[in-house]
């Protein structure tokens, strides 16, 4: 499959002449080595497609990019992949793909985008995405850089300081080090060889249900206590174990706390730490690793493989809509734009009216608005930002148009910020959950595991009758006894091979909390049996997105410099909104536009490639553009299932009325663009040219009449046809709704499973509909709220058996 890799590269990636850039990088010799590199030159991408397809795709969608990479490598099925591009005039006529002359592999790549077979348009999404990733995130190990870097204006993540932040608080430079003393990731201690269950005495997990350790495992502490690794180090016995594992790892352990919470995120955190305060042993349970301040690289490609599902390749089930999640400790908090909105007032009264009939989530909750309150103030939530030049274009424009446009209130310390922070904060001021709420639930004596995947929850007999949270009685069958969890097969989420022995821990538990996000929350629930009358994995929302981009000319000074017009690499990414186009004075149904985050290798898959070469000339102008990001509040919904593995499946696209709001969203990002002055937009898509230039010093009259054409063009077409327009989601909700009834929702107003006594879900999953603005801050919310009833229950609970025992 290499020869194959390497000629679709070069097809992708060509190498063009000077003449050919539109404007100059500024620096000569850059520019000229970025023009007449090929994609063929960069004998890396066939290793790197080949692990990322192996190691980010599952099922179906992993067979799918493999068969078509060894298809073509063969004559017969190239010719009906590639038409009579493949043909030549001379012998042999027939052609695999590699042996084809470029500009009929150019050819090829074209015919799939625009074909009017869905599986062609897929295909070429998924490779096109591969390859750019390939290409624009590898890092050479012989010069430590990527030879595009430059002539591109980007700053390579791992050379930067972080300057001009301000000081780190004590407390927060303090975080880790609390964090650490009760973090273990076990795929490390079974990569040295170690007694997984020694090990974990040592620190101070609970080993017997009295919350102490047995002897056998103490004295096997004390054997193991010089050898054990600190946290989130490989030594090296790890790189030469090779996996080897003693009995007592293979074996599996047995560890005993009143609650186990599966996730880090906004609701595991939060979660944790109330839990934790009111007195009760917590685990927490995380299925990746843990990212340290000086382990984090800032490299995009590095990033992605270490802190994001399937390093942020991982889609629907037909792959029309890319869904970023995180997967780290943390979960999404660490690696989101910092937008801390509260839930409008608008989505509240809809949440307390019927269907749902939750009042505690109502307006008039004093409950969920302290919660509300009590997340904000410990994030640290404020506005005064320095605006980015995308986000200064974003407010020029809104103001011209007389549309609404503000600041994004932020969970960040620092009033600056340095672009990375999806890659996570390496000067410690975002304020995400494993440096805030993960942090109190350690000091308050909880425990943490990472590494470690819950695969299901442990289910008994239950013959109680329980109260639901209106007083009424409700006859859960089952109750919660605590979750099996396995180990990691890689000592990190983005080491290349799975060799570790997987080793099993069953954590018994009375009370279980699934906090591990809108797709891997039902997957746990289903995997476990517990369907709710089919409400589990439905109602997913994704506030499908889309993203555009303006291009600014440069000033004379800009030019002289090599800077760009907006420099959409520097600064805060989201960092300003507009709810012009929200509709929130009509139920608040509608699209929210913002500015994304922007890194080469994310670009140069949704940018299109609409012409040989087009894809790497505009990488280029990307300096002077200006991104924005509009996501919509979703009326339709989907699911979320398991496949035969028991891995999530998401099932999901958008329904006529969400499409119509998303362009009712890109619309106006649009006329935003254009009255900020840009020069050029482009709204990325594979099948259709969506790219209008206006012509400078042109009447406005004439350019008006130029964008009315453009956003009429926009309209007729709209999400189709599918794999052309490039969607994706930051935002997973909703799949484990709270109702108030169990015929319509999987848990009720406090939290609990209508199936499963003592089992809670605290995420977005609980979501009765999507609510419309960023969603962590709510998440927190619901999560803060959830928690205070179980930890005042819980406390009631031993008030009245420590009164019992007294008489």
């Amino acid at each position: 499959m290499e020869p194959v890799i390497l000629a679709l590269a070069e097809a992708l990636w060509p190498a063009l002449e000077q003449q050919e850039a539109e404007r100059s990088a500024g620096n000569a010799a850059a520019l000229n080595q970025y023009l007449l590199l090929s994609g063929a030159d960069m004998k890396q991408v066939p290793e790197e497609v080949l692990k990322m397809v192996e190691n980010c795709f599952v099922g179906a969608q992993q067979q799918q990019l493999k068969l078509a990479l060894q298809l073509l490598g063969y004559r017969l099925p190239t010719l009906l992949m590639a038409g009579h591009h493949s043909l030549s005039p001379q012998w042999p006529l027939l052609q695999p793909f590699h042996k084809m002359p470029l500009q009929a592999r150019q050819a090829v790549l074209q015919s799939w985008a625009h074909s009017s077979l869905p599986q062609l348009r897929k295909a070429y999404k998924g490779l096109k995405g591969l390859l750019a990733a390939a290409i624009l995130t590898h890092i050479d190990p012989a010069t430590g850089t990527n030879p595009c870097f430059q002539a591109l204006g980007y700053s390579q993540g791992d050379r930067l300081q972080e300057q001009g932040l301000g000081p780190l608080p004590a407390a927060a430079e303090a975080a880790e080090e609390v964090l650490c003393s009760a973090t273990v990731h076990v795929p490390e201690l079974v990569a040295a060889g170690l007694d997984v269950q020694a090990c974990l005495a040592k620190r101070g997990f609970l080993l017997t249900r009295d919350g102490g350790h047995s002897a056998a495992a103490g004295a096997a502490a004390l054997a193991d206590a010089n050898s054990l690794p600190d946290q989130q180090q490989t030594s090296s016995t790890a790189a030469t174990a090779n996996g080897k594992s003693n009995s007592s790892s293979g074996s599996g352990v047995e560890l005993f706390y009143d609650a186990v919470i599966v996730g880090s995120g906004a609701g595991g955190g939060v979660t944790a730490a109330l839990l934790a305060a009111a007195g009760m042993r917590v685990l927490v349970l995380e299925k990746a690793g843990w990212m340290r301040r000086k382990d984090m690289s800032w490299l995009e490609g590095e990033s992605h493989a270490e802190m994001y599902e399937r390093a942020g390749f991982l889609a629907t089930e037909d792959g029309g809509i890319n869904v970023l999640a995180g997967s780290t400790l943390g979960g999404g908090t660490k690696i989101n734009w910092t937008a801390s909105l509260r839930t409008p007032e608008h989505v509240r009264r809809e949440w307390a009216k019927a269907p749902h009939n939750l009042e505690a989530l109502g307006p008039d909750s004093k409950a969920f608005s302290a919660s509300l309150d009590a997340v904000c103030s410990r994030l640290g939530v404020s506005t005064g930002t320095d605006m980015s030049g995308p986000n200064a274009k974003l407010l020029e424009g809104l103001e011209a148009l007389g549309a609404h446009g503000e600041e994004l209130p932020r969970n960040c310390l620092s009033k600056k910020c340095s672009a990375y922070c999806n890659f996570g904060c390496r000067s410690g001021h975002k304020q995400s959950s494993d440096v805030t709420w993960l942090v109190d639930a350690v000091r308050m004596g909880a425990h943490v595991l990472t590494g470690m995947e819950a695969q299901r929850v442990l289910l008994e007999a239950n013959d109680r009758t329980d109260a639901s949270s209106d007083g009424a009685a409700h006859r859960r069958r089952q109750k919660a006894a605590g979750v099996l969890a396995l180990s990691s097969p890689r000592t990190t989420p983005g080491a290349p091979t799975a060799t570790l022995q997987q080793v099993p821990i069953t954590i018994h538990a009375p009370l279980v909390v699934a906090s591990c996000g809108s797709i891997h929350t039902p997957a746990l629930l289903l995997r476990s049996g517990v369907k709710c009358s089919g409400n589990v994995g439905r109602h997913l929302r994704l506030h499908p997105a889309a993203g555009l981009v303006g291009f600014f000319e440069r000033s004379k000074e800009q030019q002289a410099a090599g800077r760009g017009a907006v420099e959409m690499y520097q600064g805060v990414s989201m960092g300003s909104y507009s709810r012009a186009a929200a509709g929130w004075s009509e139920g608040g149904y509608g699209a929210m536009v913002s500015v994304p985050a922007a890194h080469p290798g994310l670009l140069g898959a949704i940018c299109p490639d609409s012409s040989p070469g087009a894809l790497k000339k505009m990488m280029l102008d990307l300096r002077d553009g200006s991104g924005c990001v509009i996501f919509t509040r979703d009326s339709g919904s989907g699911s979320v299932g398991v496949d035969g593995a028991g891995r999530p499946v998401i099932r999901y696209w958008l329904d006529k009325t969400t499409e119509k709001h998303l362009f009712d969203g890109i619309e106006l990002a649009v006329r935003v663009l254009a009255a900020a002055g840009a020069c050029r937009i482009l709204l990325p898509n594979n099948c259709l040219n969506w790219d209008v230039r206006f012509v400078p010093e042109a009447a406005p009259e004439a350019r008006a009449a130029v964008l009315e054409a453009f956003i009429a063009q926009l309209r007729s077409r709209g999400v189709y046809p599918k794999y052309g327009l490039q969607l994706l989601s930051a935002h997973q909700m909703g799949s484990c709704c709270m109702g108030s009834s169990p015929r319509s929702s999987a848990v009720d107003a406090s939290g609990q499973c209508w199936q499963v006594a003592g089992l809670y879900v605290a995420d977005a999953s609980l979501f009765p509909t999507p609510s419309g603005v960023n969603p962590m801050i709510t998440v927190y919310g619901l999560a803060h709220m959830v928690a205070s009833g179980i930890a005042q229950r819980w406390k009631a609970a031993k008030k009245a058996k420590e009164a019992a025992a007294k008489q």
